[in-house]
């Protein structure tokens, strides 16, 4: 599900492809966006700021990105980011979810 974004500056981008609501989910520490911004990881121009502030929420997201890890739906360019989040996020139980995907 696509839905508008009300907070961006430009208004008309969705809510899971702008760059501004991708850096506010990570101040905001809001884990329950992880599962809009995980398949833009690998969005030209955007993913970079994706994967931060995947990075920034910590440890709350990791059940998504298990969860991503695990989706063999998902674009391989999107999951060949998910080990660059966990790598950025940099806790034993971050390391542990890379190893246990292998």
């Amino acid at each position: 599900m696509t839905r508008r974004c009300r907070t961006s500056p430009v208004g008309r981008s969705t809510c899971a492809s702008c760059p501004w609501h991708g850096r506010a989910a990570g101040r905001a520490r809001a884990a329950e966006c992880a599962p809009l911004i995980v398949p833009r990881l690998a969005d030209e121009g955007i993913g970079g700021d994706v994967a931060a502030s995947l990075a920034d929420i910590g440890e709350p997201v990791l059940p998504s990105l298990r969860e991503a890890l695990a989706d063999a739906t998902l674009p391989l360019d999107v999951r060949r980011e998910l080990p660059v989040v966990l790598a950025r996020i940099g806790t034993a139980e971050a390391e542990q979810l890379l190893v246990d995907a292998l």
